[in-house]
């Protein structure tokens, strides 16, 4: 099997191979190379509002480490599932699924690994954001400081905690 895709984050680094599994190393002291699967239990936070909080937003694996030295199989998903696209933000990692399904772990203090369910035609990581489309239908979650999630100004210059539409006109 071959390495198709390598995404890199600020000291981590996340690879897919030619089977659609997923590689991780570098940094793990946020999680970021500690996916949640349906056999591991993740804590997250109710309001991502602190380091703190963030800090447990991590999943309880045999990869909860500080540092990942050498490529180490990451199981982002359940067994027959590939992976089609990773990502990497500031210290969180982004994997999508054949399926649709997106999948975010690592820091959260910002909003960026808000869950978000459903069916998905592509995503992205930023620095401490995701980005989301379904058909023309484009979402976002995380930091917003600077407008960088394309939601306007009505919800001001806020972390988003739930999935955003992002309103394009063409």
């Amino acid at each position: 099997s071959a390495i198709v895709e390598v995404a890199c984050g600020w000291r981590h680094t996340v690879a897919r191979d030619t089977k659609g599994r997923v590689w991780g190393f570098g940094a793990n002291n946020r999680g970021q190379l500690s996916p949640c699967t349906p056999s591991v239990a993740c804590m997250s936070p109710s309001s991502p509002a602190t380091d703190a909080a963030a800090s447990s937003n991590r999943c309880v694996t045999p990869l909860a480490r500080a540092h990942i030295a050498t490529p180490t199989l990451l199981n982002v998903f359940e067994s027959g599932v590939q992976a089609i696209k990773v990502d990497a933000g500031w210290s969180h990692t982004l994997v999508m699924a054949k399926d649709g399904r997106v999948v975010t772990f690592g820091r959260n203090d910002m909003g960026q690994c808000t869950p978000l369910p459903g069916v998905w035609d592509d995503a992205c990581a930023g620095s401490e954001m995701v980005m989301v489309r379904r058909g023309t239908h484009v979402a976002a979650v995380g930091w917003n400081e600077h407008g960088n999630l394309g939601i306007g100004l009505d919800s001001g210059l806020q972390n988003i905690l739930e999935p955003a539409t992002v309103q394009l006109s063409l």
